[in-house]
């Protein structure tokens, strides 16, 4: 086969896969964080479990973050009476420094625990902000809705 004949091969190939993607393309609706058949909402709408954030930000708070700082201050003491038995020496420098390194690794995955745990409650709160947004104005359309043009209640 000579160049000219593969090249066009080639680009014939390419122009396939592109048709194919651009067909795949305008097949598929838009799907918030979701597929076809995950247990998504069918209709395409954004749901949220306003119930399960609570727990995961409750559980975050009253579970991980305390026995956090108990593994974190378990070492402490017992560290620290090593250290003092090898001070002056090298190994009692390296168990200091890495005592060190180990409260700054707790510290930092406390902030973390916090930031993950403020950050549910924040997504529950908003979400539930963005329902009684949306909520108000449309019971006060339905309530309008209630009355014909003549200002008699209808049944």
């Amino acid at each position: 086969m000579n160049f000219d004949r593969e090249w066009a091969a080639h680009k014939e190939r390419e122009w396939a896969a592109h048709k194919e993607a651009a067909l795949l393309a305008r097949q598929s609706d838009m799907r918030l964080n979701a597929t076809p058949g995950s247990g998504s909402s069918e209709d395409g709408d954004l749901k949220t479990n306003v119930a399960g954030k609570g727990r995961a930000a409750s559980h975050l708070g009253e579970t991980m973050q305390p026995k956090t700082r108990q593994a974190g201050a378990h070492a402490d003491g017992e560290t620290t009476a090593v250290g003092a038995e090898f001070k002056g020496w090298q190994t009692g420098a390296g168990l200091d420094e890495a005592h060190e390194e180990w409260q700054r690794q707790v510290a930092n995955l406390q902030r973390r625990l916090t930031k993950e745990r403020d950050g549910f409650q924040g997504a529950k709160r908003d979400f539930q902000l963005v329902d009684h947004e949306i909520e108000q104005p449309l019971s006060r359309i339905a309530r309008l809705g209630r009355f014909d043009d003549g200002g008699a209640r209808q049944s």
